[in-house]
């Protein structure tokens, strides 16, 4: 077992090495070599296809016109030998195959002039200046896509930057347009230009000499001729391919076995489905030919089966009969929607294999004039010439327009993964005082961080657009090494400092390439890579500071001290949420010219709303008794404190319990009650309440979505740290008239004074205290006007973002 771990391990770094070497060249590339003008790269998602557009555009440069440039075509390995069979049996000959992935594919990245493509390129891809993009994306979406598919929106990243940084984005028709500028949040941010020019492939439609001779070619001259072209579902792991070649097989022999021998219907099945099926039992279904491109076989077809692939929306242009099989209508669409309701469309839909044997042997009894005139089709029988004459030879031939945008300024708003905290919280109750339609908003953050918890964005309001981070930074073996030096290492020469500008003006060119950015708030202050990158923007940069970094620098391993020092030198401002964080802000770089208070809002309607919902547990919430002791416990007589934090040592939970065991017993009907999202030190809060003699009393929970309605339950909030940022927790519990009590530390002191606030020492006798003095009656609720309060905090923030 431990020679097997380690022979993993000794993969993984040959891996890393080979990866961080092949960058380096990229980079190296990227840096000194010049951009050949007659260089073209043509790449169908991402090496793994040939079909549709990319194939019809090269089938375009076979002509007279193109002789000039060298054109390169994209691969992965195991695909080189299909690819370069199936060009040959079309007579494309002056294409060279490259395999991507390799060294001579990402020099040509750094060096072609032109590069088209029906994807996204890798992430490690960065546009260079003169580089000319064309991406035509490989069809009109009928399923939702990007932001508005819910638990995959935060991975739309790579997509969204490719689209973004494309000099044309080629569309068949103004709903799929439309459509993929909303789902990628391009509105208001693409600089490029729109082609409504037409699909490069569904140029043969229009053309019936053709599909004469394909027909001849394929057979099948005396047979009704149907190709069906499914689209493919879930993942490419083992079990699910295994379970759609058992499914699918099964409907093709149910169908096979009901069909009329005058029909036949050629498959175009996922490769992994239709490698799987042995068609030599079938009767009337065969397998797709793979010599030819599926376009020209699919114009010499009398109809299409197809279920929610887009293939419809381009095959409608040859006005023939068009069937929806949607065997699995409600199990699919229940987990994805889509744009158009297959109701709403012109096509009859079917379900079973016999209705579909059923509706083949009729003729076409719909018209789909109104549907196409409807969604703005613009396919014509010149698109790939139009297209490839408009790009390469500059002639002036297809339908272009700019993307006019609303005219607003943009505020990307650095908001980290949304966990459940007082910093989330904060960024929360400000976007509902400001007015999120002054200006284009967009909520950032690191794609990676949402993989676990992508429901985390729906807490977002819907004004707020997204721009995912799609990658972590992106190393070459040189990058590693001066990332190693400066990150861990604290080095801080000239080169090392010169290295490091040189890696971050990289991420900038690969995540933000093409955007404008007005104003770049780096909210939650945390996160070294981030911090590096919004503070190198061009645009007005702030950066918020919610705690005592001097502290956190002590204390924890979160911050990087020189990317502080950098980023509170050099960010336009640096913005802290209480007047306690300046000297300890100060002492880290910030200056005069660029020091302000930016208060945290408070939500305070939407923290009593939620204050009157009645308690629930979550599936995810622990707790270190059952659920119905603490609700009990709840209702009970005695007095019940609170506190809530995340379980971390500066939040003192070990100093709150020890007060409150010496408090019990004084007081032995009294309650503790802890509540926090996440931290490093909940077992050893747990172990810690189990043996203190008060154990029965102390109760714990960790991760309850809405805690307010048991912190209006609670008679007192002790806010027990030892240092931080500001702690809203405290004017939530003010909110629901629960009197509160601090720690006289960094951070809420000043707000405390200023409220009348009461205010003990950070150790475990000042927190005794504050429970003996509630208990005497002393201490009572604060009784702030928080509308006012928020005015107050919206209007300073609004300053950093120009007013």
């Amino acid at each position: 077992m431990a020679k097997s771990s380690k022979l993993k391990k000794l993969k993984k770094i040959k891996r890393n090495l080979s990866a961080w070497r092949i960058r380096g060249s990229y980079y190296r590339n990227y840096k000194r070599a010049s951009l050949k003008d007659h260089y073209i790269l043509v790449e169908s998602k991402n090496g793994d296809d040939i079909a549709g557009n990319m194939f019809s555009i090269l089938s375009e440069l076979t002509n007279q016109e193109y002789q000039s440039f060298h054109i390169f075509l994209a691969a992965k390995l195991e695909k080189m030998e299909q690819f370069q069979e199936l060009l040959a049996n079309n007579g494309i000959t002056n294409v060279k195959i490259i395999e991507s992935g390799t060294r001579k594919y990402y020099k040509l990245l750094a060096t072609a002039k032109y590069i088209f493509l029906d994807t996204s390129l890798n992430r490690d891809y960065m546009k260079k200046d003169g580089q000319i993009i064309t991406n035509t994306w490989h069809g009109t979406p009928l399923k939702l896509m990007g932001m508005q598919v819910k638990d995959r929106a935060y991975a739309m990243g790579n997509v969204q930057r490719n689209l973004q940084m494309a000099d044309y984005l080629v569309y068949p028709n103004r709903l799929m347009k439309d459509i993929m500028f909303k789902a990628y949040c391009l509105d208001n941010l693409y600089q490029g230009t729109v082609l409504m020019s037409g699909y490069p492939r569904n140029s043969i439609f229009f053309d019936q000499k053709a599909a004469d001779s394909v027909r001849k070619e394929i057979g099948y001259e005396n047979k009704k001729l149907y190709v069906y072209m499914p689209t493919w579902r879930g993942s490419l792991n083992k079990l699910d391919v295994t379970k759609q070649v058992d499914e699918m097989e099964y409907l093709l022999r149910e169908l096979d076995a009901t069909m009329s021998d005058d029909v036949t219907i050629l498959a175009k099945l996922h490769p992994f489905v239709g490698d799987a099926i042995d068609f030599s039992g079938f009767h009337h279904i065969h397998a797709f030919p793979k010599n030819l491109d599926s376009y020209r076989v699919l114009n010499a077809a009398d109809g299409l089966v197809t279920d929610y692939s887009s293939v419809f929306f381009d095959f409608v242009n040859t006005r023939k009969k068009i069937i929806i099989w949607a065997y699995d209508k409600y199990a699919y669409l229940g987990e994805r929607g889509t744009y158009v309701a297959l109701e709403d469309m012109p096509f009859p839909v079917v379900a079973s294999p016999k209705e579909l044997a059923e509706e083949m042997q009729k003729g076409k009894s719909y018209d789909e004039s109104d549907f196409i005139e409807k969604n703005g089709f613009c396919d014509c029988p010149e698109a790939t010439r139009n297209l490839c004459h408009h790009v390469l030879l500059n002639e002036n031939c297809c339908n272009a327009e700019k993307n006019a945008g609303n005219g607003k300024e943009n505020v990307f708003f650095y908001v980290s993964t949304l966990a459940k905290n007082g910093i989330t919280t904060s960024i929360l109750s400000l976007m509902e005082h400001l007015d999120l339609k002054d200006k284009n908003y967009f909520a950032v953050f690191r794609e990676k961080t949402f993989a676990r918890y992508p429901e985390r964005l729906e807490v977002l309001p819907e004004n707020v657009s997204i721009w995912p981070i799609s990658s972590e930074p992106r190393y070459s073996l040189k990058d590693k090494w001066y990332a190693h030096l400066y990150f861990a290492k604290n080095r801080v020469s000239k080169r090392i400092l010169r290295h490091i500008e040189d890696l971050y003006s990289r991420e900038i060119k690969r995540h933000f390439n093409g955007v404008k950015v007005d104003y770049a708030v780096h909210f939650t202050g945390y996160e070294k890579h981030v911090i590096n990158i919004f503070g190198r923007l061009q645009a007005e940069r702030t950066i918020i500071v919610h705690n005592d970094m001097t502290e956190e620098l002590k204390t924890k391993d979160n911050q990087h001290r020189p990317t502080l020092e950098w980023a509170y030198a050099n960010y336009d401002h640096v913005g802290i949420v209480s007047k306690d964080l300046e000297a300890p802000t100060r002492s880290l770089g910030a200056k005069d010219s660029n020091l302000c208070l930016t208060y945290n809002c408070h939500a305070y309607e939407t923290i009593l709303k939620k204050a009157d919902e009645p308690i629930v547990f979550q599936k995810h919430t622990e707790t270190n008794t059952d659920q119905e002791t603490i609700l009990q416990a709840l209702e009970s007589e005695g007095q019940k404190f609170i506190n809530i934090g995340r379980f971390s040592y500066e939040k003192g939970h070990d100093m709150l319990i020890q007060a409150f065991t010496k408090y019990y017993k004084e007081h032995p009907d009294a309650k503790l009650f802890l509540i926090g999202g996440y931290g490093n030190l909940y077992r050893k809060t747990l172990r810690k309440a189990a043996m203190s003699p008060a154990k029965n009393n102390i109760f714990i929970i960790r991760q309850i979505d809405n805690p307010m309605p048991i912190l209006k339950k609670c008679d007192f909030f002790i806010l027990s740290s030892r240092y931080e940022g500001f702690g809203l927790v405290l004017l939530e519990a003010d909110t629901v008239g629960v009197p509160v009590a601090s720690t006289e530390i960094v951070g809420p002191t000043g707000f405390m004074r200023e409220n009348g606030g009461y205010l003990v020492p950070p150790t475990v006798k000042g927190i005794y205290q504050a429970m003996r003095s509630y208990d005497r009656g002393e201490i009572q609720p604060l009784n702030i006007d928080y509308e006012k309060y928020n005015q107050n905090a919206a209007e300073q923030f609004r300053k950093v973002i120009g007013g």
